[in-house]
């Protein structure tokens, strides 16, 4: 399995546009891994987690063909995870696609709506360049060799957000963001499977503020210890984090020190992984 990460920053993206931080005049000055797009990743080269706004310049920059995508699993509405006018130029009017082939989008509800809001063009029609599926916890999704399996999350209270296990025929992975400590059910769940990677939700990397809607390094190692007394990962499963906010208030390099501590890597934007 190939997974990229195209961004690995939270909704306000390092540098933030409005902050003079440290952590963000230090994004502006060094750039490279210090310098993080909206979250988004990539598996097998056609299964997108996320849609971010930023996906014009993720494309670019990674040479991703986004017109051989299969399916965009969407964890939630929030607008860092759902670009509903990036996804409308999947329309045949913006590129040369036909409308007879269109791309398959599993969400929720609401982001459901959002897109079919936005999707409404001058006749007030829903075309058909998208073919919306709503998603169900614990509901498999047999897509393209992968089977994906929505989870609850712990992060929005007006909407079901998505945490996803997804598995090839030998390996498997948690994309774990955006959430808080994961619930219950979601831990129960994952008991009698084997996990090769976790993408840890980690927005306050290792500083001293923790929330009700994300994690930082200190929840990560909660449900790491947690997940080994189940048998869920052992010393060869990978645990990445990403999804940083520069309220972490710290650098790239300042994160892998912090992250040696508790047996973690650091994603970065571009970042491949191959399982």
């Amino acid at each position: 399995m190939e997974i990229k990460i195209l961004g690995s920053g939270a909704g306000d993206g390092i540098p933030a546009p409005f902050c003079n931080c440290r952590i963000c005049e230090n994004a502006r000055k060094n750039k490279g891994k210090d310098f993080r797009t909206r979250c988004c990743i990539v598996v097998n080269k056609n299964i997108m987690i996320d849609f971010s706004q930023d996906i014009f310049y993720q494309n670019y920059i990674n040479n991703i063909r986004l017109f051989e995508l299969k399916g965009v699993f969407i964890s939630h509405s929030h607008f860092d995870h759902l670009a509903p006018e990036e996804l409308c130029l999947r329309y045949s009017w913006y590129c040369n696609m036909p409308e007879n082939n269109p791309l398959k989008i599993y969400c929720n509800n609401k982001s459901k709506d959002l897109l079919v809001n936005f999707s409404k063009f001058d006749n007030g029609n829903f075309p058909n360049f998208l073919n919306i599926n709503i998603l169900e916890y614990f509901k498999k999704v047999e897509i393209e060799g992968l089977t994906i399996t929505p989870l609850p999350s712990n992060h929005v209270q007006d909407e079901n957000g998505f945490l996803f296990f997804i598995e090839s025929k030998t390996k498997s992975f948690l994309y774990c963001t955006d959430s808080a400590f994961p619930p219950r059910e979601t831990i129960e769940y994952l008991k009698d499977k084997y996990l090769d990677l976790i993408l840890f939700d980690s927005t306050y990397g290792g500083s001293r503020y923790s929330g009700k809607t994300h994690m930082g390094f200190g929840a990560n190692r909660n449900l790491k210890d947690i997940l080994v007394d189940y048998k869920v990962i052992d010393i060869r499963t990978r645990l990445i984090t990403f999804h940083f906010s520069h309220h972490c208030n710290s650098t790239h390099s300042e994160l892998l020190d912090i992250a040696k501590e508790y047996g973690f890597e650091v994603g970065y934007d571009s970042m491949e992984i191959r399982l």
